[in-house]
């Protein structure tokens, strides 16, 4: 009993350090988000269709990067945003419409963070996986 006690409170003590990373990284990305989708609004774009013009992202996508930009909550923002690919697509769009260098830098960054994060933690993005196994972990509901 005393075993399963102890491998309990490790298991507490992991899943409230993961809450603590997952925080930290969704903060930093919706920050990034926010900075980027408040540039392209900035620069004149008035709805989804601006925004897939100036991105080069679907309207599928605009709508993700939405959400998670302007949610209230790191951890809604990391199971919100776009997939990698979109992701990168974005990040393309952004540069080739010429936003802010260091704007569309430190929005890379933050992305990249995202990434690392979520592969160390969870391994390939690509099954979409991992939105349901973070969010079983660090108890997002």
């Amino acid at each position: 009993m005393l075993a399963s006690m102890t491998i309990t409170r490790a298991a507490s003590e992991a899943d409230a350090v993961l809450r603590q990373r997952a925080e930290a990284v969704g903060s930093a990305l919706r920050g990034a988000l926010a900075e980027l989708v408040q540039a392209v609004e900035s620069g004149g774009a008035r709805d989804q269709r601006d925004f897939q013009s100036v991105l080069h992202i679907g309207q599928s996508a605009v709508s993700r990067l939405l959400a998670a930009a302007r949610s209230g909550d790191p951890l809604t923002t990391l199971v919100s945003v776009p997939g990698k690919s979109v992701l990168g697509q974005m990040l393309q769009g952004a540069a080739r419409s010429r936003l802010d260098r260091e704007l569309v830098a430190r929005t890379t960054t933050a992305v990249r963070a995202f990434e690392d994060f979520v592969d160390a933690e969870f391994g390939d993005r690509r099954s979409e996986e991992h939105t349901s196994e973070l969010q079983s972990r660090v108890d997002i509901s």
